[in-house]
């Protein structure tokens, strides 16, 4: 099971995951809330994911690449286009095989594959932040 080892002096970070399917972006968003020190917010459009950036300063952002309005790489894309963004890590989950064919020139954009193993995927966001 996976155990949140907290780095003393650190803050608590706010995480975006723009997940349509809200049965999954709930699972997440409550096992981030659950199982760390962080805070979660889930945005179910890329639009709704925009609107939030705009409001909120964001440390790290999980996005679904397939979404109603626009896929997530496209998402990715215009946020590292926001000079305030331009270092923020960005994790793409998808159960098309498509996005992993997708070539990586940034360091910060990671990708996993549905179904998430939980486990990793909290120590991923321990890494990352």
């Amino acid at each position: 099971m996976f155990n949140y080892a907290e780095q003393p002096g650190k803050a608590a970070k706010n995480i975006l995951v723009v997940e349509d399917d809200t049965e999954i972006g709930l699972f997440l968003t409550e096992a981030i809330k659950q199982e760390t020190p962080h805070t979660a917010t889930l945005a179910t459009t890329g639009k709704d994911a925009l609107n939030h950036i705009k409001r909120t300063q964001l440390d790290l952002f999980v996005c679904d690449y397939r979404l109603p309005d626009m896929d997530g790489y496209t998402l990715y894309q215009v946020i590292r286009s926001m000079e305030s963004y331009d270092d923020t890590p960005v994790i793409l989950i998808s159960a098309m095989p498509d996005l992993m064919a997708i070539s990586v020139q940034h360091k910060k954009l990671l990708r996993m594959k549905k179904p998430i193993e939980l486990d990793e995927f909290l120590y991923l966001l321990q890494e990352l932040l």
